[in-house]
């Protein structure tokens, strides 16, 4: 594995591991809501280590920044403030 393919990689686990120990923090319902971007983050990550050649870097980071958007527009603290137990 290149060094940058490696760091993709790693990034998109330091990401799922950090909302990974978000989730225990909220109700159920934000739990939920949650599980579906930690899903679309592991799948983007699992697309980014089998793409050994890095053809598509662009589509990937496209997704990212996707993700994090929403990410950031629905688990900001100002949004979630109610949401965590």
């Amino acid at each position: 594995m290149n060094k940058s393919l490696k760091k993709r990689v790693d990034c998109a686990e330091q990401a799922l591991r950090h909302l990974s120990e978000l989730k225990p923090l909220l109700t159920a319902n934000k739990q939920q809501e949650l599980s579906v971007y930690l899903a679309r983050l592991a799948d983007l990550r699992d697309m980014i280590s089998d793409d050994t050649y890095g053809a598509n870097n662009h589509l990937y980071r496209n997704k990212a920044e996707s993700i994090r958007r929403n990410v950031l527009q629905h688990f900001s603290y100002p949004g979630i403030g109610k949401s965590v137990r």
